[in-house]
Order: C-alpha cells, then sequence, then structure tokens
C-alpha cells in the first residue's frame, strides 16, 4: 500500500518541527526517539538519537517534518542560496542499534531566478533566466523486506533570449532499500578513481581515492553516492560534496 505524504503519521510545516522530538521503530525492533534541534544565529541543525547525532550546516529553516510509516523521519529543511537561488534538501532517517542511518540524503528542490541587468526590463517581465528543480515521494511497503521509495522528479527551464535551450521534464523512479546498509538506492555502482571532497566539518577541501562498489542514486540531473555511512552529491567532473558529518 502506498503511503502518501498526505496520509503518513505526522505531518509539520514551516517552523512547527523546530525543536521537535519525533518516535521511530527502529529496525533492531525497540522504540527511539529522533530529536531536531535548530540553532538559527549558527545557521547549525543538529539532530540526535540515543548517543548518536549528526550536524547540518549553512541550515536555515525546517520546512517539513514527516514520520513515513513507523520507521523513516522524512526532514524537508531549507539552506543558505545565493541571491535569487532557493535550495531545500530532503533527509530520511532511520535507526538501528542505537546509530542514526541516513537512508537517503538529497537536494529536493533548486529554484533559480536569473536577471541580466545589463539589459532593460520591462517591470512586469524582470526575469531572463529561471530554472524549477524538485523531488517529491511516497513510500510503498510496510516492512524493510519490501520498502520501495517511489521518487518523482520535476525539471525545468525558460530562457527569453535562448529558448531552444527549454526543457520541461518529468521523471518516476523507484528506488529499491538496501537492507544491509539501510539506504534507497538505484543501483550499485562501482568507484575506482580520486576525487576532490568537500567536508563540511572542516569546510575545506581534500583529494582522496575511493574503490569500491556503493549504492548510487540518480534522480534527473542530480547524482549521489553513499560512502561509509555518508551521502555525497557527485559534480559533473570529479568532485564530491558532503551534507552532513558527526
Amino acid at each position: 500500500m502506498i503511503k502518501a505524504l498526505s496520509v503518513l503519521t505526522l505531518l509539520f510545516i514551516g517552523n512547527l518541527a523546530i525543536g521537535q522530538t519525533f518516535h521511530l521503530k527502529s529496525f533492531d525492533g525497540s522504540e527511539k526517539s529522533i530529536n531536531l534541534f535548530p540553532v538559527d544565529e549558527k545557521g547549525l541543525l543538529t539532530i540526535t538519537c540515543a548517543k548518536d547525532t549528526v550536524k547540518i550546516n549553512d541550515f536555515t529553516g525546517i520546512d517539513t517534518g514527516v514520520v513515513l510509516n513507523k520507521n523513516f523521519l522524512l526532514v524537508r529543511y531549507s539552506i543558505r542560496g545565493g541571491s535569487g537561488m532557493h535550495v531545500r534538501r530532503s533527509l530520511i532517517l532511520s535507526v538501528r542499534d542505537n546509530i542514526i542511518c541516513q537512508s537517503l540524503h538529497i537536494t529536493s528542490l533548486f529554484s533559480e531566478e536569473f536577471i541580466d541587468f545589463r539589459k532593460q526590463h520591462k517591470s512586469s517581465d524582470l526575469v531572463d533566466v529561471s530554472s524549477l528543480y524538485k523531488v517529491d515521494f511516497s513510500l510503498k511497503g510496510n516492512d524493510m523486506s519490501n520498502y520501495l521509495l517511489n521518487t518523482m522528479v520535476h525539471d525545468e527551464k525558460k530562457s527569453k533570449d535562448a529558448p531552444q535551450t527549454n526543457y520541461n521534464h518529468d521523471y518516476d523512479i523507484i528506488l529499491s532499500f538496501d537492507t544491509s546498509r539501510n539506504v534507497f538506492y538505484n543501483k550499485l555502482e562501482p568507484i575506482s578513481q580520486y576525487f576532490t571532497i568537500f567536508d563540511p566539518k572542516t569546510s575545506s577541501e581534500i583529494k582522496q581515492y575511493i574503490m569500491g562498489t556503493f549504492p548510487m542514486v540518480k534522480l534527473g540531473q542530480y547524482k549521489y553516492y553513499y560512502i561509509k555511512g555518508e551521502w555525497y552529491e557527485k559534480d559533473d567532473e570529479s568532485g564530491l560534496s558532503k551534507y552532513s558529518y558527526k
């Protein structure tokens, strides 16, 4: 049975999830509490469960907190973007053996409006290029043996000066659930190369050789790898960006 967001156990809009505690069933069968502690003046979101902690920088607000079925917590949160940009990420959490599992951590909204100030504009038509990328979810299944995550991706671009570059795409992508790593994924992909990795904990980059086979998620223009307990967004070349840290 599909668990659509509109019929999920808990729904908090805007800042109602600030300082909230959510109750999940751990994959070991015990009841667990996940606590969200936004610290707005520092741009830090701290997530705790038992003695485990996950931290997220550049946080500006929680848009939604939703318990999916009984095992997952979906947190949609906004981060700082540039001028004319709005960026939101979605983090799906679960718990096993008192450890917070990031079952998925992606960019679920990116919108941008670009105005070329070198040109003269009508007051009613200022935007030269606009883009919108967004991802929505619905959960199928009722336990870890049959969970599937249906992802609905919308991706569009509109340009006044180059309409030939415009596009409007919609994708429905089913993500499977890896019961050993507790993550949703498209497929397992082998990696053997050097990456430049951005670490939000130190706000610095390191170059590292990564080799192995890892869960991968591809949602439209975005691609992610799950490596040693963390999600990384891959850029068009050889860069990886980690969204959170412990």
